[in-house]
């Protein structure tokens, strides 16, 4: 066994692999299943405790600083001014994806969640939120206000400066999309 496949049995199903015994998310032939379960229960069960303790607009502001803080984690803080046709180029490349899913009108920037690198897509029911890839049941739409942070941050990376965004329809709030409405 070479070291990439040790650490990949140690990460996902523990070392009995190397006692001769089958670590049962391997059995099932998805590593992790069980993490990932576990996770969109914890996650369902958080956003419960949250919805019961605090009123609507903290809930949302906390959302929203968990997607900034989500999106720093993923792609670090912005480094200096962006290019001047930062906006552009991205409006251009992701719409090679699909038709449409960013577009601009006046000062408000139109933005569709369409996948993940990983292949996963909105419209086959999929949250993009690692911790939510397969939409727990019954989880609150609140929960889409870590992207109106994540989105935020990502067009402040485009823009060098802060945006206000705004959710229009997202899966777990029953739409078959994820919209938001950027203002610059």
């Amino acid at each position: 066994m070479n070291r990439k496949q040790f650490l990949k049995m140690s990460a996902c199903g523990g070392a009995l692999p190397i006692f001769g015994q089958t670590a049962p998310d391997q059995a099932k032939g998805t590593p992790c299943a069980k993490r990932m379960e576990f996770s969109e229960t914890w996650v369902k069960r958080f956003m419960d405790v949250l919805g019961q303790n605090l009123d609507q607009e903290t809930f949302k502001k906390i959302m929203e600083a968990n997607g900034r803080a989500c999106f720093r984690g993923a792609h670090g803080e912005p480094k200096g001014n962006p290019a001047p046709d930062a906006l552009e180029k991205f409006i251009e490349r992701y719409n090679t994806y699909e038709a449409n899913a960013v577009y601009r009108e006046d000062n408000v920037i139109h933005y569709k969640y369409i996948g993940n690198p990983q292949g996963l897509k909105v419209s086959g029911g999929h949250c993009l939120c690692p911790l939510a890839e397969t939409v727990p049941k019954g989880i609150s739409g609140m929960y889409c206000h870590c992207s109106v942070g994540y989105v935020g941050e990502m067009f402040r990376g485009f823009l060098g400066r802060p945006v206000r965004v705004e959710l229009v329809d997202s899966l777990l709030r029953g739409s078959k999309e994820c919209r938001f409405k950027i203002y610059t």
